[in-house]
């Protein structure tokens, strides 16, 4: 009887080596592939992915066929940033995209309020990369997203492509793809949705391979947005002019935000309105001689409200005609509002009709006047 039960159980542990060795056995594929096709990738949410360590050189090391992925971001001076919207733009205290890119958990981007349903954050590679996954370490101090898309622009395809839609965001948290991105330029998230007012992260990293390229390939820059080129031939003629407003906050102390302000091609300087002076309120060149206007430029200072509608205006036959009406300035900077038509005047002005902003201000950080 002993005899057996000992026979029975050097079978039973002789079965379970055989399942152990014949799972350890086994080799995993950690290679991934470009998605071929369609706009969406994935969207599987790994929990517990462990981070990858960043390598050395450029080159992913490859062990078998286990690809090690390196961090995109550190130390790349190839790298161009962007956002839909951007808190204090125009100021010295702008919460700018590239803090988000910095290595420094306490600088952070934000977007402006309600910038939270296809608000987005935008970083372009000089070179082309190829993206496994991120780290997002999102600032939950005044609410947190709840919906969000990874993307990534397709050369290919000439489209955003979806690699990974995520619920929250949670800290030292891996979101690998389900698969590789393809080869890329372009790599940015778009919120869906948020509890607080505004999207705000403290950092984003990228993990993936560089593309070997050959020696000489020069670096991609951004191309223009749509509507930031000005036509050939053109100047800013409002430069070292006479400039007036119809109220300053701050004004007569050393914090005045005067017209000038708008003029001195400095997006970190602004002009504003006192509080209340929002219907109405205008901003004035005077020119030293008779200018042929094309088009205009307003870069707003979005943070506490926007303008919802505004008229452009010259001086014609000792009046203000208008030339020009306009609902919301555009969230991007410098974007080109041509006249239907060149004007010659002496005098030019923007006037503010309707806002919506508690404080019930403008607040532009520049304005350019191209013609000739």
């Amino acid at each position: 009887m002993n005899m057996k039960k000992f026979a029975l159980i050097a079978a039973l542990l002789t079965s379970m080596l055989l399942v152990f060795w014949g799972c350890s056995d086994k080799e995993e594929d950690g290679t991934a592939t470009p998605d071929a096709g369609g706009k969406t990738a994935g969207a599987t949410m790994l929990v517990s992915t462990p981070k990858p360590t960043a390598a050395a050189t450029e080159a992913p090391q490859e062990t078998g066929t286990e690809v090690q992925y390196v961090d995109l971001i550190t130390d790349n001076e190839n790298l161009f940033f962007s956002a839909s919207s951007t808190e204090a733009a125009g100021t010295a205290d702008a919460l700018l995209p590239d803090y988000c890119f910095d290595g420094d958990p306490d600088t952070r981007w934000s977007s402006l309020f309600y910038d939270t349903e296809e608000g987005w954050i935008c970083v372009e590679f000089g070179y082309p990369v190829i993206i496994n996954g991120v780290y997002l370490n999102e600032n939950t101090n005044w609410g947190y997203v709840t919906m969000w898309d990874a993307q990534y622009y397709s050369e290919s395809q000439q489209d955003w492509v979806t690699v990974y839609e995520g619920a929250e965001m949670y800290p030292d948290e891996y979101y690998e793809f389900d698969s590789n991105t393809e080869e890329t330029y372009r790599f940015r998230l778009v919120f869906r949705g948020c509890t607080g007012l505004a999207v705000t992260l403290n950092e984003i990293e990228v993990f993936g391979q560089f593309v070997e390229v050959p020696t000489d390939t020069p670096v991609r820059t951004p191309a223009p947005l749509e509507g930031q080129v000005v036509p050939e031939g053109l100047t800013n003629v409002a430069l070292n002019q006479t400039y007036t407003a119809s109220s300053i906050e701050a004004e007569g102390t050393e914090a005045a935000l005067g017209p000038e302000l708008c003029f001195d091609e400095n997006n970190e300087t602004r002009w504003s309105t006192i509080f209340g002076d929002l219907y109405e309120a205008w901003i004035q060149i005077d020119f030293q001689a008779p200018v042929t206007i094309s088009g205009f430029v307003v870069n707003e200072v979005k943070n506490w409200g926007y303008v919802s509608s505004y008229s452009a205006q010259i001086w014609e036959n000792d009046e203000w005609k208008t030339v020009y009406e306009g609902e919301e300035f555009s969230k991007d900077m410098d974007i080109y509002v041509p006249l239907e038509s060149d004007v010659t005047t002496t005098k030019f002005r923007l006037l503010f009709h309707d806002g919506e902003t508690l404080s019930e201000t403008v607040s532009i950080s520049e304005i350019k006047i191209y013609g000739k």
